[in-house]
């Protein structure tokens, strides 16, 4: 009994078609008590490079017959185009480390990882100084209004961005609590929208009033103070 947890990442995206059944199989895991959970991000189109080996030989088949039509360039010199065979594989030799979206996950799978009690949200923002995904902007505004739409509470939604990741990783965030890392949002909940695209990949959320990070106000009414007041927590 080594006493390790296990946390499988992105698995709407790693999983497509078989997501139920790894569900299924990490439930069994836990029943026999092993410590194990994912994540999952709420948007049902992934962002990597071109040159990664998602787009080797076979991804088409592995995907359903889904093909460069359903890949659109987020930078390099393609950037917002549907793209061929001809037009990917020029990416892939001349520019690898530009970015490509890929509109192959299924809503319903993403949406089955995001609301089960194991599962913590990420956004796994991506950006190479070109495009990005709109998730890099707009993922916690997105997530909580779909589960709160899925019938969550606010405080059982806003536990997957916060508690439990810091838990996860042995942070002292997440809770407001003395001594605790001072940031805050404060937000109106019927305000609040992910207002980011693809083409728009960093347009802020709407409903956001009040952002403290470090206990030192980032954001208030619109008006950003652009000093840098943040750090970043490492585990080991």
């Amino acid at each position: 009994d080594y006493n390790v947890h296990v946390q499988i990442s992105h698995l709407a995206s790693q999983s497509m078609w078989y997501t139920k059944a790894c569900i299924e199989t990490i439930e069994e895991a836990i029943a026999e008590g092993i410590d194990v959970g994912f994540d999952c991000y709420p948007y049902d189109a992934f962002c990597t490079y071109a040159g990664s080996t998602v787009f080797d030989d076979g991804f088409v088949e592995r995907w359903r017959g889904k093909g460069p039509e359903y890949l659109e360039a987020v930078s390099g010199k393609f950037t917002g185009q549907r793209l061929t065979w001809e037009t990917l594989k020029i990416m892939r030799e001349e520019e690898p480390m530009a970015l490509i979206a890929g509109y192959v996950l299924n809503p319903d799978e993403v949406e089955m990882c995001l609301t089960h009690p194991k599962c913590i949200v990420v956004s796994d923002g991506l950006y190479t100084g070109g495009g990005a995904h709109p998730r890099i902007a707009g993922t916690f505004p997105r997530v909580l209004n779909i589960l709160i739409e899925k019938g969550f509470t606010w405080t059982d939604a806003l536990k997957k961005i916060t508690t439990m990741p810091a838990d996860l990783f042995s942070l002292n965030a997440g809770r407001l609590r003395v001594g605790g890392a001072a940031d805050i949002s404060v937000f109106h909940p019927e305000e609040l929208r992910d207002e980011a695209t693809f083409y728009e990949p960093f347009k802020p959320a709407s409903g956001i009033k009040l952002i403290v990070v470090n206990g030192k106000v980032a954001l208030e009414d619109g008006a950003l103070n652009r000093e840098k007041q943040g750090r970043f927590f490492f585990s080991a």
